[in-house]
């Protein structure tokens, strides 16, 4: 069975450079349907420079634990290294958001940044109008009015 899959990847550390790279990277683990534009926002908890972020969005076989196995490596090949959790600068930052329709709260799936950061529903929203909520089933345009008041956003590509 093929999940469509949603990821999140951010940067603020040559940020373009390594969300390139690392969109290149996923092209060669995963079938790629589309990508967001280029968002920039202010880094949230942190001092540091502007975030820039994108949603990729995938189709998969592979099943969760193995994605995000892939996407740490990513990350680390990127320069993370294991300490940069949490609210700091980094070189490349990729989460899994949505794996299809699924609920894994262990494995957090949906993601809870969909909830709460605009830097992630908005790309979504871009390239999917019609997302639907896993866990309510609702669309979920109706959160993004709230959530762009949090973190405003500039869209730079």
């Amino acid at each position: 069975m093929t999940y469509s899959c949603y990821l999140s990847l951010g940067s603020n550390i040559s940020p373009q450079l390594n969300i390139r790279g690392a969109v290149e990277s996923l092209e060669s683990l995963f079938l790629i349907n589309n990508i967001s534009s280029e968002y920039s926002s202010q880094a949230a908890g942190l001092s540091g420079d502007d975030f820039v972020n994108v949603v990729v969005e995938i189709d998969t076989a592979l099943p969760i634990l193995n994605i995000k196995t892939e996407l740490d490596g990513l990350e680390k090949r990127a320069g993370r290294n294991e300490q940069m959790r949490g609210f700091q600068s980094r070189t490349l930052d990729i989460d899994l958001i949505t794996y299809g329709a699924s609920i894994d709260p262990q494995q957090r799936i949906p993601h809870p940044d969909l909830y709460y950061y605009s830097f992630v529903l908005t790309p979504i929203l871009e390239i999917n109008s019609g997302f639907i909520d896993p866990l309510t089933g609702l669309l979920m345009n109706t959160y993004a009015e709230t959530l762009l008041k949090r973190i405003p956003l500039r869209r730079i590509s």
